[in-house]
């Protein structure tokens, strides 16, 4: 798999790629591989969206978009766009980045909910998920932040049903007593490195789950005419240190390398030949540095598409880095997440 473009949208990641095709491809290919057509595939991803269904205010709806000098010279100040952040701000920049490509996928890094604002915590995360069915997301990692209110939660929230919390009433927000029941989701959470520590029963619509099993689904494919990509999706090993330990009791959370690794061979057999691994850990990018008119050198805070057009890299102990470095050849991407850093 070839890389065509990369550009950041708002904290959307926009990125086309060539990918081949085991059959012919359903559209006129754009150019030709050793072993057939190519087509070319957008995938959108975003992440820690935290159940922000509106848009924040103050510093936080803030993008820094570059930095000039103070009116007397002696400082360097931040370039801001203001307003940015909701749930509709992203909606509208996905719709139009789909516009002209129609072998696009959605996916996303992990915390989607969780941390959120009343808005959505009150109603134990129902609307977030309810709005990332309507702007068409089609598959995420679990983060850290999805285990806030137990795995069990986690599995209501993907599978659907009410929460009978035993508090009837508006504003006591038990989510069975609304007319119309939970759907859950319409896209799929991916749990690869999250897995039953012992057999239990009844945590996946009544099946029982061995050991060793996986809470949700470790990868989804996604099959555009006969090139397929594979997702992989993982949280953080550390998981367990940052969370409630009664809502992770009686699993384990496996090394994010390992775990990615043993699933190539499966998504492989599968006839998938583009992997991508959407994992929420991430990195921190390395002190920016901005030069004035002057030619005079300013450490400044990062911009929200630095490293990606600013030259910029990631601060050495970012932990997103031995990830990248030991995962197998064969995984061509990854889209990650958890620090809420641009790089």
């Amino acid at each position: 798999m070839s890389f065509a473009r990369t550009r950041r949208l708002g904290g959307v990641l926009a990125v086309a790629l060539a990918a081949s095709a085991g059959v012919a491809a359903t559209s006129s290919p754009s150019m030709a591989g050793p072993k057939g057509p190519l087509m070319d595939i957008q995938i959108l991803s975003f992440n820690d969206f935290h159940g922000n269904l509106v848009g924040p205010s103050g510093s936080s709806a803030r993008l820094v978009t570059g930095h000039a000098l103070n009116a007397g010279g002696t400082a360097a100040v931040d370039l801001t766009y203001e307003g940015a952040g909701g749930v509709e701000y992203l909606a509208t920049h996905l719709r139009e980045a789909r516009v002209g490509n129609p072998h696009t996928v959605t996916v996303a890094a992990g915390d989607i909910i969780g941390a959120s604002p009343l808005l959505s915590a009150a109603f134990h995360d129902e609307p977030t998920i309810e709005a990332m069915n309507a702007l068409g997301l089609e598959a995420t990692a679990v983060g850290n932040h999805e285990f806030d209110e137990g795995y069990k939660e986690l599995l209501r929230m993907q599978n659907g049903g009410c929460l009978p919390d035993g508090r009837d009433g508006l504003n006591h927000q038990n989510s069975c007593a609304t007319p119309v029941e939970f759907p859950g989701a319409k896209f799929q959470f991916l749990a690869a490195n999250v897995k039953y520590a012992d057999k239990v029963r009844g945590n996946d619509k009544g099946k029982a789950m061995n050991k060793g099993d996986t809470i949700l689904p470790p990868y989804w494919v996604k099959d555009f005419g006969g090139a397929k990509i594979g997702f992989i999706g993982m949280t953080l090993k550390e998981t367990p240190s940052i969370v409630t330990q009664a809502g992770i009791a009686g699993l384990e959370f496996t090394d994010e390398v390992k775990t990615a690794n043993a699933l190539v061979p499966k998504l492989r057999a599968q006839g998938v030949k583009a992997i991508v691994v959407l994992v929420h850990q991430g990195g921190t990018p390395a002190v920016q540095k901005w030069t004035d008119t002057n030619s005079k050198v300013w450490d400044v805070g990062s911009t929200y598409d630095y490293t990606c057009g600013g030259g910029g890299t990631l601060a050495a102990d970012s932990a997103i880095l031995p990830i990248a470095a030991n995962l197998d050849p064969q995984i061509d991407m990854i889209i990650s997440g958890h620090t809420h850093q641009p790089y």
